[in-house]
């Protein structure tokens, strides 16, 4: 799976060494905790975190092996709620637990936009492509077709783009082509009355990251001083305005991005557990770490505290664990 855990080096989660990993046993311990009256959590908490992505997937095919059962279907069935969803997130491959997640935004009355932006904005080439094939093996259905049948418009042109997955994706820097760029992005915005709309879509969907850092430094010698986000902001509205946005900030700084979805999903009234879910599984072994130090600078607060603040139980112990960190149910 090329597009998901491949730079693993600042991640929490690191896993066990070869001469401790045994999937058998930590099979068994899973079986033994599903089994009888009741449910051990602590149990299931330990061998899911304490295990890195592949070793769980090792785990999962042995389970299987040894027992003709799905240990992602068993934990779903005895777990519950948002306990349940972040040890299923752990098990599964990333690609199945995003497009599930995909699949959740679009389901029932209204499609839910500001998720599908979230999940979708700033992935990869490899990952999308690895979600789509991942949306259509479970579903049946293209992951393009099922996103867009209930959108029209800018957003959906939008999100065929994200999805097409056709981004450059190299570190090469062309001066020209960024000037070039930074002029067509005022040229459609500022510089004329309205906004054209597909040379935004174009230019943010088409060009690597390393180039947009370079157009956004330059646009804003052409647009003598506005910056890229005063445009967006000026220009656009709703889902389109949130989806340019975050693939700023992400091209700008992935980390700082997520760092500051962490402190906006537990920020004000309730927490967005779908978010804080979403990123400590998916970043848990790529660069939670260097999440973790650029929010306790920015913000002045350990996310752990923060995290074991606002949840509580066994997902409160799962989440702190993925953290780095043991919280006991007293602090």
């Amino acid at each position: 799976m090329p597009g998901f855990y491949n730079s693993g080096s600042r991640g929490t989660i690191v896993g066990k060494g070869d001469d401790e990993f045994d999937p058998e046993d930590a099979s068994k311990q899973l079986r033994e905790a599903m089994s009888g009256l009741g449910t051990n959590e602590a149990i299931i908490i330990d061998v899911v975190t304490a295990h890195n992505y592949e070793q769980r997937q090792i785990i999962r095919d042995k389970f299987k092996t040894m027992y003709g059962q799905d240990v992602d279907k068993d934990l779903e069935s005895e777990l519950g709620g948002t306990f349940a969803k972040v040890i299923t997130g752990l098990m599964q491959d990333p690609e199945e637990y995003l497009m599930e997640q995909v699949n959740s935004a679009i389901k029932g009355i209204g499609t839910n936009e500001r998720k599908l932006v979230s999940l979708l904005c700033c992935r990869t080439n490899d990952e999308l492509t690895e979600m789509k094939e991942a949306y259509k093996n479970k579903y049946g259905s293209e992951m393009e077709e099922d996103v867009t049948d209930d959108l029209s418009g800018d957003v959906r042109t939008l999100m065929v783009s994200l999805i097409n997955a056709g981004r450059d994706e190299s570190e090469a820097i062309d001066p020209d082509k960024v000037r070039e760029d930074a002029q067509a992005l005022f040229d459609a915005g500022p510089g004329q009355v309205g906004t054209k709309e597909e040379v935004y879509n174009a230019i943010f969907n088409c060009r690597s990251p390393a180039h947009m850092r370079e157009v956004f430094d330059m646009y804003e010698e052409v647009a003598e001083g506005k910056t890229i986000e005063e445009t967006i902001d000026s220009e656009f509205d709703g889902s389109v305005q949130a989806a340019y946005t975050a693939m700023i900030k992400s091209f700008r700084n992935m980390v700082a991005y997520n760092a500051e979805r962490l402190h906006d999903a537990t920020s004000g009234v309730g927490t967005d557990d779908d978010t804080l879910i979403e990123i400590l599984v998916t970043r848990s072994e790529i660069d939670l770490r260097d999440i973790l130090e650029f929010y306790e600078g920015k913000y002045g607060k350990p996310l752990v505290d923060v995290v074991a603040s606002e949840t509580s139980g066994d997902y409160r112990k799962t989440l702190t664990r993925i953290l780095g960190e043991e919280v006991s149910d007293n602090e």
